[in-house]
Formats: structure tokens, C-alpha cells, sequence
């Protein structure tokens, strides 16, 4: 089912201009939990056909209200409850005991407690209901007045104020003219916790396209789905008539390699980066999953060993698998994983902006101290972005862009890379640094080390000490980051790139080009000098002996594992498949290893000390007043000493509240249900001995 938008756009209202009381309704009816899902997609779809006069993408004001935990250009408004809580006191003049209730919205008790003689309509856990609940005398029957377009601007505005102070004068304006209802979805806007009753987002959007799931996997952010849609709708709008979607002749319509391509903007997009299967760190495992072999020698043992022993072909080549499949064997790297967009030729200076694996911005962090000029996400039409490239998932038909394949059948020479200006100076026949004006740190490291004028890096980030000559341990990023010295200092180790351009303006979307091929381009565009800057080396491996031997190294220089790369495979965002077909060729994936994998103890005895309440709704028996029934995490502890019959205190160990089935949950529940009493931080147990943590929670 699927909403049908005209080509051909009528004049009508904005999505913009309609209230948010009407938005709110239809929150409240997608989040029933006593609907169907396919009655609520029914109902959406008709509240979508409302807007059928405007192109797709101008619906994003609306959608981001609808799903805001898919909306990358609104950043989280670091507002937890607590502090939120002390804004509604202080904006509806609480009394002390409904301000207190507040902050304790998971105790069901403050939930079901009474205010003015009557009781609370509020759910345990649920910030939002406790909101609606306590402002519902202060706030009065007031006619709704907020639009969507005054909600976002400012919801906005809270999402990029600075400090504390400055969030609390926006909504001290904002949240006087919302209604009790309003209130209740404004929090769940606010702190990105929208849920449907089952139904996700992602879903939701099928409605409008029937790859929006995959598309959304790929680019992780809600706007530029919008966009890519738009595309595509206009591209098969086009194709039905006969033309070509751009109105120009023997224009290239697929990628530089011969490839389908589907409608991607990929500079300064929230991207996700391909992933990898795990493996087990096991010969038989190996050779069977990489190489197709399966099975036991007649000795016993693994079929490919016995094969190497008696000087036969390690790799028989089975009727299922590849013949001649290289990988390249890498270092598996403990830091954290960052897709690097580089502008040098931004209108306002060099862009640099260090984007995680879930489209967190980590620029301001990691990026040195430097004015950060990142391209705003709200901003579509900024020159660095408004290119379409290429798609690592296969397709049947070409998208269209405003982006044109540069007309070779090959990327960059090394003299075409080599012949590029950049950002060093040469002074009596040496090389020099020259940082980028603004930039400092890795920032201008990645500018100055880029050959050509925009790029898309794929890599780990690591703290390294010259001294030792090797990387700190993982969680050492953000100290060192922090605090950088001579001899400590942040290292960006680069194993892949996804998009290049030239100094010449030749673009380059690399997603299906062959890793192999995407190898020997990052060798080329890169000028790398020092320990700031790496690219990750590699091993080829044509046979399973080569692998386990590879990590059997590994084992011994206590790294953490390996990553096995076909060199034949595509980019594919957001994908850890192992086979695909593309162009009737079959494409391997990649491969993780680790050497602790099914090594690791799985069972500790541990005593039940503690425990959390649940946030939300579907972790808890909402019917039941039984404290323990409305607790999802545990507090484990030890005992002191060798744990003998002498030991009189327990020290807490860790918090545990996921990885268990919500039946074992249950089970859980019983067997401490005779235990539990409510904790009293002005009186704890003689025999506890930890950090109590929070009082909003215990």
C-alpha cells in the first residue's frame, strides 16, 4: 500500500501551517495500543493523501514531529527529565510535592499519587503522561494555537542553545501556549521518544516508497530520504513518458564501472558504514563460510588441512563458491569508527565534520579546536551536497540526479591525483606543513593530507603514544582528545574511502567500485606523513591456512582481532551480507574475527542487591503495585574478601537489565518478589557498601 502524490502539483495548504493539536491527534491514534498496525498505516495513509498536492520532500516539517527519532538535522536537545522537571516547576509554579512527583515519574507510587483530592492519570515511567498529569489544572482549556512550523522553530532553537540557561528561557516561551495534550507529545518530540504501538518509523514510510526502509538504512537521516524519493518518483515520472529525467541526450545514466546506481547524496550525510559478519575463530568455520568448504577429512579433520598435506589444491572450488576469491586480511582496530567528510573548497574555508556509525556529529570533539564551520544539515542546497551519487545496493533501473559520471571507464591516474594542488609549501626542496586557515588539529591534518577538493574517508579512531609506539587502550580517545600532547595524540587509521573529487571538479561515487580498486585510490589521494594519519595495511589471503595463520598473530600481539575483506566486494551502507549478487557476479562481503569469540566465561555468581525501575511502559506489569513489577535492571554485587562465611559486606559489581526475554524477566521478579523493600537512602543496610546512584530511579 502506497500513498499516491500526482506528478503534477496542485496549489494548496502547507504542511506547515496546520496546528499541532492536529498532529497530536493523529499521535495519539498511531500510538493505540490496541489498534492493528494495518489500521493504523490505513489511517496514515489517509492522513497523508491530505498533502498529495506537495512534492514528498516538503513534507519534512511534518514527518520530523511524526518521527523524530529519524530527524539527524534537529541534534539531541541534552535535556534529560530531571532538568526538565525543574523547568515545568518553575514555568507552572508547582508546588513543592507535584515538582517532587515529577522527578520521580518511574516510581509508581508518585504516579498514582493524589494532587487536589483526586488521583493522577499518569503512567509509571512514562515522562510524558506524568507532564500532561501534573500541568492539567495550571494549564487550563486554552484553544490550541502552536503550528508545526512555530513548533519546530522552536524545538529547534532549544536543540542548538548552548547552555541550560538559554533552553530554559525558549520553552519558559514555548510551553505556556501548549495544551494539556500538546505538552504530553511536545516531551516525547523533545526527547525523541515517539513510539507507535509496534509500528517504526521506517514503516511508516514505505508508505510513500516502498524502499524507504533500505533507503533510510543507508542514509540515516529523515530529510534526505524525503529527497532521494522525490528523485526517484521524478525519474520513473520521466520514464513512463518516453525522456530522459535531465532532458539531455547520451548522458551516462549508470556509474564509471558499468553499474546500476541508485539516487544517493552522500557529502555531509549522516551515512552508515558497511558492517561485517562475524565469524567464528575457527579453521573449519573459516573455510566454509570465506571459502565455501565444508565438512571433514577422512582423518577427522578439516577437509581443506588434509587437502594442504597431501600437496593438493588447498581450494577445490565446490559448485556454490567463487573460484579464485582473494581477501585482504586487516587488523581489526579498537577505537571508534568515523566516516570523515572533507570540503576544501567550502565557500567559507575548508569543511572537515567526523560523523559515528549512527550519525552522531563527533567534529567538536575529536576535530581540534578550530571554528567549526560544518555545513547545517537544514541547509539542502549547500554546494558541497547537492550532488547525487551512486548506491552500493544493486537496482534494475537508473535515478536520477543533477550529478553527471565523469565519461571514462576508469578513476584518477596516479599523475592526474598527483598533478592536484594542495595545501603544502615547498621551501628549499623540503616539504612543509601548512595548517588550513581555521582549522587545527586533525581537523587540518585530514584537509592538508587530501589530495583534490572533497573526499569521504572511512576509519578508525585511535589514541597513540610515541613512546610506546603503539595505540592506548579503547575509552582513551576523548582524555587524549582532551588534553593532547607531543606524545599522545589522536590517530585516524584509514581502510577505505567512498567518494572522491578532484581539484578539476571530476566526481566520483566509489560505492561499487571493487575494494581492490578502492585500495590503490586511497593511496593516491592521500599524503600521509607521521603516526596522525595511517592507512590501515593489509594482507592478501587466497586460502584458509593463510587466515588462521593471519590470526593466530593476532592472538599473539594481543590485538583485538581481524577484519577479512573480499577483494572483489562493493561498499554497501549499512549491509553485512555475505553474498550479493551484481552483475551476475557473486560479491563476497566482510568478515570480523575475534580470538576470544565462545572463550569468555558466560556465568558468575553474583547476589541480587538492587534494583532500577523501568523507563517506559513495556518493561513493567503496569497493572500490578508490587515495587519489584516495576523494575527491569539489578543491581550485582560480591562479597567482600574471598567470599567466606566471615565476609559482613557486599560491594556492588555491575548493573545488568538486558540480554534476558521479558519471560525470564518475569522469573526474576518472583524469585526476589518476598525480598524487595523500597530503598531509603538516609538509612542503607549495614551490609551494602557501593554508590547509591540515583534517587529518581532506585
Amino acid at each position: 500500500m502506497m500513498v499516491a502524490f500526482p506528478s503534477s502539483r496542485n496549489s494548496g495548504p502547507s504542511c506547515e501551517d496546520i496546528l499541532f493539536a492536529d498532529v497530536c491527534t493523529v499521535l495519539d491514534r498511531l500510538a493505540d495500543p490496541f489498534a492493528k498496525a494495518a489500521e493504523k498505516m490505513k489511517f496514515f495513509a489517509r492522513y497523508l493523501h491530505r498533502f498529495s498536492h506537495l512534492p514528498i520532500s516538503s513534507l519534512y516539517p511534518l514527518l520530523r514531529l511524526l518521527l523524530p527519532q529519524l530527524d539527524r538535522r534537529r541534534p539531541p536537545a541534552q535535556l534529560k527529565q530531571p532538568l526538565l522537571a525543574r523547568i515545568y516547576a518553575q514555568v507552572f509554579a508547582l508546588p513543592p510535592a507535584a515538582a517532587a512527583r515529577l522527578k520521580l515519574y518511574k516510581d509508581p507510587a508518585a504516579a498514582t499519587a493524589s494532587a487536589g483530592g483526586r488521583p493522577l492519570a499518569a503512567r509509571a515511567g512514562d515522562f510524558a503522561s506524568c507532564v500532561a498529569a501534573s500541568v492539567q489544572e495550571r494549564a487550563g482549556r486554552r484553544q490550541p494555537s502552536v503550528t508545526v512550523k512555530e513548533l519546530n522553530r522552536e524545538l529547534d532553537l532549544v536543540a542548538l542553545a548552548g547552555t541550560f540557561s538559554e533552553k530554559s528561557v525558549i520553552l519558559h516561551g514555548l510551553l505556556p501556549q501548549l495544551t494539556v495534550n500538546e505538552h504530553k507529545w511536545c516531551m516525547r518530540i523533545l526527547m525523541k521518544e515517539v513510539k507507535m504501538g509496534g509500528l517504526s518509523g521506517e514503516r511508516l514510510l514505505t508508505l510513500l516508497h516502498t524502499d524507504a526502509r533500505k533507503i533510510v538504512n543507508q542514509v540515516s537521516d529523515l530529510k534526505s530520504t524525503l529527497e532521494v524519493i522525490d528523485e526517484e518518483k521524478a525519474e520513473a515520472v520521466h520514464a513512463k513518458r518516453g525522456g530522459s529525467a535531465d532532458g539531455e541526450e547520451g548522458v551516462e545514466r549508470d556509474g564509471p564501472f558499468g553499474e546500476k546506481r541508485d539516487s544517493l547524496r552522500l557529502l555531509f550525510q549522516p551515512l552508515r558504514p558497511m558492517l561485517a559478519r562475524v565469524v567464528r575463530p575457527v579453521a573449519a568455520d573459516i573455510a566454509a563460510v570465506l571459502f565455501g568448504e565444508g565438512g571433514k577429512g577422512k582423518h577427522g579433520t578439516d577437509s581443506w588441512r588434509e587437502r594442504e598435506e597431501e600437496g593438493q589444491s588447498p581450494r577445490p572450488a565446490p559448485t556454490n563458491a567463487p573460484a579464485s576469491r582473494v581477501y585482504f586480511v586487516e587488523r581489526k582496530y579498537d577505537g571508534e569508527r568515523l566516516l570523515v567528510h572533507i570540503d576544501k573548497n567550502a565557500s567559507s574555508g575548508p569543511v572537515v565534520r567526523l560523523l559515528t556509525r549512527r550519525g552522531c556529529d563527533y567534529t567538536p570533539l575529536y576535530g581540534g579546536d578550530f571554528h567549526h564551520r560544518s555545513p547545517s544539515f537544514s541547509s539542502s542546497s549547500s554546494a558541497s551536497s547537492a550532488s547525487a551519487f551512486s548506491s552500493s545496493a544493486s537496482s534494475s533501473s537508473a535515478s536520477s540526479s543533477g550529478f553527471r559520471w565523469p565519461k571514462r571507464e576508469r578513476f584518477p591516474s596516479e599523475d592526474e591525483v598527483r598533478g592536484e594542488t594542495g595545501d603544502r609549501e615547498t621551501r628549499g626542496g623540503k616539504r612543509t606543513r601548512k595548517e588550513p586557515e581555521g582549522l587545527a588539529g586533525l581537523a587540518a591534518t585530514l584537509v592538508e593530507a587530501l589530495r583534490g577538493s572533497q573526499a569521504i574517508l572511512d576509519g578508525e579512531l585511535l589514541a597513540w603514544d610515541d613512546d610506546l609506539e603503539s595505540f592506548l587502550p579503547f575509552g582513551t580517545n576523548k582524555s587524549v582528545a582532551a588534553a593532547e600532547t607531543a606524545r599522545c595524540h589522536l590517530s585516524y587509521v584509514i581502510f577505505d574511502v567512498l567518494y572522491y573529487r578532484n581539484s578539476e571538479g571530476d566526481e566520483y561515487s566509489l560505492l561499487n567500485m571493487k575494494l581492490q580498486d578502492r585500495k590503490v585510490l586511497l593511496e593516491r589521494i592521500l599524503r600521509l606523513s607521521g603516526n596522525r594519519l595511517m592507512l590501515a595495511p593489509f594482507t592478501p589471503a587466497c586460502r584458509p591456512s593463510e587466515i588462521v595463520s593471519a590470526l593466530n598473530s593476532a592472538i599473539e600481539n594481543r590485538h583485538e582481532g581481524l577484519v577479512v575483506k573480499d577483494a572483489a566486494s562493493f561498499y554497501r551502507l549499512h549491509s553485512r551480507k555475505a553474498e550479493e549478487k551484481m552483475q551476475s557476479r557473486p560479491r563476497g562481503g566482510w568478515f570480523k574475527l575475534k580470538p576470544h569469540l565462545g572463550s569468555l566465561p558466560d556465568t558468575l555468581d553474583l547476589i541480587a542487591i538492587g534494583a532500577f525501575f523501568a523507563e517506559g511502559q513495556r518493561r513493567r506489569e503496569v497493572n500490578s503495585s508490587h515495587l519489584i513489577d516495576h523494575c527491569s535492571h539489578f543491581l550485582l554485587g560480591v562479597l567482600e574478601g574471598d567470599g567466606g562465611p566471615e565476609a559482613k559486606c557486599v560491594k556492588s559489581f555491575c548493573k545488568v537489565g538486558t540480554g534476558f526475554s521479558l519471560e525470564t524477566l518475569r522469573e526474576i521478579r518472583d524469585y526476589l518478589r518476598l525480598h524487595c523493600c523500597r530503598f531509603q537512602a538516609t538509612q542503607p543496610p549495614p551490609w551494602f557498601d557501593a554508590s547509591t546512584g540515583s534517587a529518581t530511579s532506585r
